[in-house]
């Protein structure tokens, strides 16, 4: 924690935003945020000011939204005629300040000399860039000192986390997002880039940045299952940082690893079982990342609950996809971030509409100019750093009539057993759970023969009454009957008038491993390989198929 008291009667520069000066509100910059964290409480903190004229004014300190607020706040300040301010502590207890208006300092030089001394902000980077992960507290002599001074300089023009990443050299977008995210979204931002743009590259600078300037020292990213360990190596091996998952031995063999281990990356659904949320709510994070937050959009869920009520300073939500069925679950996320910005869900659905499918707003320059402020989306077509053409056709499949038989009785079946009238298993628990139709019906529309495994699989559940047996069976040997369907032939005729170093699947699935062995049958050889994409974001591992 910054030692408050070691700075009495040094002067610090603040910047104002007008905007909230309207509502009698002076927003925390990263100087003021500095200044102001060690008083915090949990009860109210006042701070008194000092004018060059020698009049007083007592206000309040509101931790939660970020600033200073008192009735006359807003009038005071603009009388000082100026977008920045110099504080200076002169008392602790009670904290007063003497506040007047500056010119901001120029930004430090360092001359471009290699026999010279490094500065402070070259030895910081030489340091960090020699150890192989970084960690929190800093341990080297002297980098918390150069810290605290980056972190009381009056903005986040000069970004140091881009020179000390490794094997990453960020985009002008990227570079701007995140300097708009610490200048103007105070830390609280939801990114909301089209996919493989890099969201988490975005948001690992950002965690960086703060580090690097002392501001941030626990961090907590919450994240679907699957991308746990991504996470965890893209952060060590790209930022330096080095995060604890709850996967790690670390993890289970500490008693309370919430409140002991500063960097943590837990799955969401992990961070929301009784036994973890409990403790994880007690705790206070300086920054919380929530990957894949569309996840987090219904306010009804227990993900929802638990990111709204946990303790944190900055908080970024990342999703190509910030709303997916209704105008309203981008409300939801937007509330997570800055409570009131859209202001009550009833005035927004009134403001703002939804149309009847729920997803065309109106008003849409009001609501642009309203998200922009905490909102940032980069498209493919406005960055100009990932210039590959796609070309999508829509290739019509007429189901043969043995298919078309087999798809519409399995169909009729699905329908009947979501509807609760197959009751199976004792005390009448029901084997044929929505879920498991859902997957059986999306794999009827693959095709037959990739519906096989699940309906041997659910023939063969003791709770299944010999009736239902019976027709999960009749249908499995109905599904072999019909083969691959009419779906591989049009398939491998398109394949037949491709180049072959060009045949390839997205995605190995069950579906696609039948492929493979069918285009055996017809002579063509295939193999399954994974290879890693690097794109603008994250390397993710992709499988595919290649012939």
């Amino acid at each position: 924690m910054f030692d408050v008291s070691m700075s009495v009667g040094f002067i610090y520069e603040i910047s104002v935003n007008p905007e909230w000066l309207e509502v009698d509100f002076l927003e925390f910059d990263a100087t003021l945020r500095t200044v102001l964290e060690p008083f915090r409480q949990s009860v109210p903190v006042s701070i008194t000011f000092i004018s060059d004229h020698g009049k007083s004014r007592t206000f309040a300190v509101d931790y939660q939204q970020g600033g200073i607020v008192g009735k006359g706040l807003g009038k005071w300040i603009r009388k000082m005629n100026a977008l920045w301010l110099g504080v200076s502590v002169v008392n602790l207890d009670p904290l007063t300040c003497r506040l007047f208006p500056v010119e901001p300092s120029p930004p430090i030089q360092t001359p471009p000399s290699a026999s010279a001394e490094l500065s402070p902000v070259g030895k910081l980077i030489q340091a960090l860039t020699t150890n192989s992960v970084l960690s929190v507290p800093y341990q080297a002599p002297g980098l918390r000192d150069t810290a605290l001074e980056l972190a009381l300089r009056p903005g986040f023009d000069r970004l140091l986390a881009p020179d000390v990443v490794r094997g990453v050299e960020p985009f002008d977008y990227q570079r701007r997002t995140v300097t708009k995210v610490l200048q103007q979204m105070r830390g609280r931002a939801l990114l909301c880039d089209e996919v493989g743009l890099g969201k988490t590259v975005e948001a690992g600078l950002i965690a960086l940045e703060y580090v690097l300037r002392g501001l941030v020292q626990r961090i907590l990213v919450l994240t679907p299952p699957s991308l746990v360990l991504q996470w965890k190596e893209e952060m060590e091996r790209k930022f330096n940082l080095s995060f604890v998952s709850h996967e790690d031995a670390a993890f289970r063999q500490t008693d309370n690893p919430f409140h002991e281990i500063p960097f943590l990356i837990v799955s969401i659904d992990t961070a929301k079982r009784p036994v973890w949320s409990e403790k994880l709510l007690s705790e206070s994070y300086d920054l919380i990342i929530v990957d894949e937050a569309h996840h987090v959009r219904n306010p009804n869920t227990m993900a929802y609950r638990l990111v709204n009520n946990l303790s944190k300073k900055y908080l970024l939500l990342l999703t190509a996809t910030p709303v997916e069925n209704r105008l309203d679950d981008l409300f939801h996320l937007i509330t997570l971030l800055t409570p009131g910005q859209l202001q009550t869900q009833s005035t927004f659905r009134q403001q703002f509409g939804g149309g009847r499918d729920g997803l065309l707003p109106k008003n849409t320059e009001t609501l642009r100019r309203l998200l922009s402020r905490v909102m940032i989306r980069n498209k493919r077509s406005n960055t100009g750093v990932i210039n590959t053409r796609r070309t999508a056709i829509t290739v019509e499949c007429e189901l043969n009539p043995s298919e078309r038989q087999f798809y519409d009785h399995v169909s009729e079946f699905v329908r009947e057993s979501y509807r609760g009238h197959f009751e199976e298993g004792p005390g009448g628990t029901r084997v044929l759970t929505p879920f498991t139709l859902k997957i059986l019906q999306k794999e009827l529309g693959s095709s037959p023969l990739a519906s096989f495994p699940t309906l041997l699989s659910l023939a063969d559940h003791d709770g299944i009454s010999s009736h239902v047996r019976k027709q999960l069976l009749g249908f499995a040997k109905q599904a072999q009957d019909v083969g691959p369907g009419a779906k591989f032939g049009i398939l491998a005729d398109l394949l037949q008038r491709i180049p072959s170093e060009k045949h390839g699947f997205h995605r190995i699935s069950r579906h696609s491993k039948i492929y493979c062995r069918l285009f055996a049958t017809t002579g063509n050889t295939l193999r399954v390989f994974s290879w890693r994409h690097e794109t603008a974001g994250q390397g993710r591992r992709h499988p595919a198929v290649s012939g």
